[in-house]
């Protein structure tokens, strides 16, 4: 299909059609491993709209290639094209691209060692990301400032982030790219190993109870997980819940709110009702109310 858009494109003669057929069908190439065929592709597609008036979309193609240029481990390259993308996307206002630019302004850093530099870039991107709330790209980076943290021998938070961007993806049933992928699995095991079975396990525990807004929090800003992570029979994740079925929320509701599939959102109600022994979603809104969850704006 995508060998047949760009032929349709070429026919037709739109040349920004054309880049971004392009520019699609350069993204399977890479998806592929077939990076030299995704170079030449991307290389033409950047060369058509060289000089556009459309800033954004020149903007677009070039971090294409700074991604393949991360995938081919030329990080110093990545993070010229990357930063430049960033710097005319802040001079323009574009922030709605703005965390995809710093995300792989952000690779590049890690790749060249700068952690502390790749920290910055990601928590950025984190804070805008949440502020619009696009949940993939935050899930995207809680893993970098996973390998960020365990880069710095920071092991425990490590865990805590990779377990809770673990939880989020798999609600989301969403995967990391092949580059991420393989540098949070590494960091994972880097911290494991350091911290010990009985200390892994905790901080995976405490990581995976975490909200969205406690793991974002807790990315941003740090402090003691023990005191974000609440305490009862219920995870942080079933409080939220149970505050949510305490407004009146369906399940249905509640999925859309949470980012997540209403089939998620029907076992967390159940066993939230395990848990508390009671049998309908009044009873779970009377011990949310009860605990002043019900009053807690969401």
């Amino acid at each position: 299909m995508g060998e047949s858009a760009v032929t349709l494109a070429r026919e037709v003669g739109d040349v920004d059609w054309l880049a971004a057929a392009l520019n699609r069908l350069g993204m399977v190439h890479r998806v592929r491993g077939e990076l030299g065929a995704a170079a030449e592709l991307y290389a033409e597609a950047i060369s058509l709209i060289k000089g556009s008036i459309h800033t954004g979309q020149v903007r677009w193609h070039r971090n294409s290639a700074a991604n393949l240029a991360i995938d081919t481990g030329d990080y110093l390259g990545a993070l010229t094209i990357a930063a430049e993308c960033v710097a005319t996307a802040r001079a323009e206002d574009d922030v709605g691209f703005l965390p995809t630019f710093l995300d792989s302004q952000a690779r590049g850093q890690l790749g060249l060692n700068d952690h502390h530099a790749a920290g910055v870039s990601w928590k950025e991107a984190l804070s805008i990301s949440h502020r619009f709330a696009e949940v993939v790209p935050v899930v995207i980076s809680l893993s970098g400032l996973s390998c960020v943290a365990a880069a710095s021998a920071d092991h425990q938070r490590a865990l805590r982030l990779a377990a809770a961007a673990s939880r989020m993806s798999d609600e989301l049933s969403f995967h990391l790219d092949p580059w991420l992928d393989e540098r949070l699995r590494a960091a994972e095991g880097q911290a494991r190993s350091r911290l010990g079975i009985l200390t892994s396990a905790e901080a995976w525990k405490e990581g995976s109870a975490m909200s969205l807004d406690q793991a974002i929090n807790y990315a941003l800003r740090g402090g003691d997980p023990d005191a974000q992570v609440d305490a009862g029979p219920l995870s942080a994740r079933e409080r939220e819940v149970a505050k949510l079925v305490a407004t009146g929320l369906t399940n249905r509701e509640i999925a859309k709110r949470l980012f997540i599939s209403e089939r998620t959102a029907e076992g967390h109600v159940e066993h939230i009702r395990n848990k508390l022994g009671v049998r309908s979603r009044t009873e779970i809104a009377t011990w949310a109310a009860e605990r002043g969850l019900a009053k807690t704006p969401y």
